[in-house]
């Protein structure tokens, strides 16, 4: 990887012996061995680019692809895994989540959990991309239960 990454999220393919991470300022995905070596740009679609800051973001592997956040685009990206181990055509499959972080499956098929950070929200979206906020600054994101130092910003177990 260059010097000028930024590395942010990323995950072990065990059925490839390899590590994904996310560029986030470059916009990409590197691939490297889990036993060591040189890595390489997995993909660099541009759905994978930034926009102002922050593209590339969360990251997972889920039902034969891999799959990315873009925080600037707020998209959620699905690259297919070739059968040789490569990149397929990126997919964007949901859209206006700006700010969006990380994200998980649910193990409901291709339904997400997905965080998205400036805007204090955890929102689930569905297979067909549509999305809707389960929890946010109302429902005491900010807050729930634990209250945050003037001082630090931090979350304290005080209640």
């Amino acid at each position: 990887m260059s010097a000028d990454t930024m590395p942010n999220a990323l995950v072990i393919d065990g059925k490839r012996d390899r590590l994904l991470v996310t560029d986030s300022t470059g916009g990409c995905i590197w691939q490297a061995p889990l036993r060591g070596s040189e890595a390489y740009v997995w993909s660099a679609d541009p759905a994978l680019a930034p926009g102002a800051f922050f593209g590339a973001n969360g990251l997972k592997i889920h039902d034969g692809a891999v799959w990315a956040s873009n925080s600037d685009h707020g998209t959620i990206v699905r690259i297919p895994v070739t059968k040789g181990g490569g990149s397929g055509r990126a997919e964007v499959r949901a859209r206006g989540l700006e700010g969006i972080d990380d994200f998980h499956f649910t193990g409901r098929g291709t339904e997400i959990l997905a965080a998205i950070n400036q805007a204090s929200k955890l929102v689930r979206v569905g297979a067909d991309g549509a999305h809707e906020a389960l929890l946010d600054a109302e429902d005491g994101m900010q807050d729930h239960g634990r209250r945050r130092s003037r001082k630090s910003g931090l979350c304290d177990q005080r209640r």
